[in-house]
């Protein structure tokens, strides 16, 4: 993301999805917005760089790509202790998936989740709603009436 995409008069930021191509214009929250001010001013490196996100030891330049995100977000988790087993899913797969499930929670319509998320196809967001288990309760069938005696479950 380039400092140009945040637009602080209309508190947004305008990108072009990686993902899609498509042009995408979300709100700039007022703690997002705090904190990216905060990292300008105090936490950013020197840098005629035009990216908002830079590395953090020299050369100071943009960050290389989704990988760099993966193993910044996967490092904090190991000091967090989250999700260090074998074969967990680690890094920014979670934010999104986080992200998504907490959306979907507040009963987020899923064609904007799927938009945020950059997918194109919007069965790819229906991965998500396997996490939300309240609406989940509401479509559970009773088993009222169907009554299984104990030697047809061993069979």
């Amino acid at each position: 993301m380039k400092l140009k995409n945040i637009k602080w008069r209309t508190n947004t930021i305008k990108i072009i999805q990686q993902k899609t191509g498509r042009a995408l214009t979300i709100p700039l929250l007022a703690d997002t917005g705090n904190s990216i001010v905060e990292y300008l001013l105090h936490g950013r490196p020197e840098s005629q760089e035009p990216y908002v996100f830079l590395r953090s030891k020299a050369p100071y330049i943009k960050l290389s790509g989704h990988s760099s995100i993966y193993h910044i977000v996967s490092g904090y988790m190991a000091k967090a202790g989250i999700r260090q087993t074998s074969g967990e899913r680690k890094g920014s797969h979670c934010c999104r998936h986080t992200a998504a499930a907490r959306l979907l929670a507040v009963e987020m319509p899923l064609p904007i989740i799927s938009s945020l998320l950059g997918h194109s196809n919007k069965n790819s967001t229906m991965v998500y709603l396997s996490t939300d288990l309240e609406h989940l309760r509401d479509c559970a069938l009773g088993l009222d009436g169907i009554e299984v005696v104990k030697e047809e479950l061993l069979q």
